[in-house]
């Protein structure tokens, strides 16, 4: 066991007042992390509508033939924004809807459109584990700002 008792006044205080510190930086490291984290889930949902890989080494289903004559029949009309064998990728609205959320201590990231739901069955849109790469991001992030919080508080 150790113990460690800290008698000196000031570095009570010092440590009071990084601690005060912390809880005014939680909202922007959290809001900081969420912008981080849009933009890896932005390139996560590219990679595997364009046939890539995801994190847990799954691939999103390929598009029904139906899907597909539908998305040939758009494409024709010019309603189509993207290229036919793209998936998950009519109009964009999708890819448009990703977003964060913070409340408190919590942030949450997520698709806002009203197919996200249903498109997230067939298809995961966003990791259910925080993918190392992206822990690593805000790892990162909140590193560097509690470095420059107790850099910045006198002792």
């Amino acid at each position: 066991m150790l113990v460690v008792k800290l008698d000196h006044q000031a570095k009570r205080s010092w440590l009071n007042s990084i601690a005060g510190g912390v809880r005014s930086e939680t909202a922007p490291i959290l809001d900081e992390c969420g912008q981080k984290l849009t933009e890896l889930a932005a390139v996560y949902f590219t990679r595997l509508s364009r046939g890539g890989t995801g994190y847990s080494g799954r691939h999103w289903a390929k598009p029904r033939p139906s899907t597909v004559r539908r998305r040939k029949a758009l494409a024709a009309r010019g309603l189509l924004r993207a290229p036919v064998e793209l998936q998950g990728v009519l109009t964009g609205e999708l890819q448009a809807s990703l977003g964060y959320e913070v409340g408190g201590t919590r942030l949450k990231l997520r698709y806002a459109a009203e197919h996200a739901r249903w498109f997230n069955i067939h298809r995961r849109l966003i990791p259910s584990r925080l993918p190392t790469e992206w822990r690593t991001a805000c790892d990162a992030i909140v590193t560097r700002r509690l470095i420059s919080l107790v850099t910045k508080t006198p002792q």
